[in-house]
């Protein structure tokens, strides 16, 4: 991965966790071979602490699996998927409400 590569995944993931009002989220850019089971479990690297996991690929393959809002699913751009978690958080302030 590149700087510029890192530099864009790193602001996916800060925009997210800006969505989900998470207070701390850590990047550390890990080559892909050698993310593993173990060393990618701490919050951080769109691991969202009480939320759930986000996870960038590329810019067209974007998996989501939050538990807190509820949203689940693989979307084709980052757009969909800051989209989807925004209507998400809304939907749960609308609630309590």
């Amino acid at each position: 991965m590149n700087e510029n590569e890192i530099s864009v995944e790193e602001s996916f993931y800060r925009i997210i966790a800006t969505i989900l009002c998470c207070d701390k989220h850590d990047y550390t850019p890990y080559p892909y071979m050698k993310r593993t089971r173990w060393n990618n479990r701490n919050p951080g690297n769109g691991r969202y602490h009480g939320h759930g996991l986000v996870r960038r690929y590329s810019s067209s393959s974007i998996w989501v699996c939050l538990h807190t809002p509820h949203v689940m699913g693989h979307f084709a751009s980052e757009q969909q998927a800051f989209f989807a978690i925004e209507q998400a958080v809304n939907l749960i302030d609308r609630s309590k409400k």
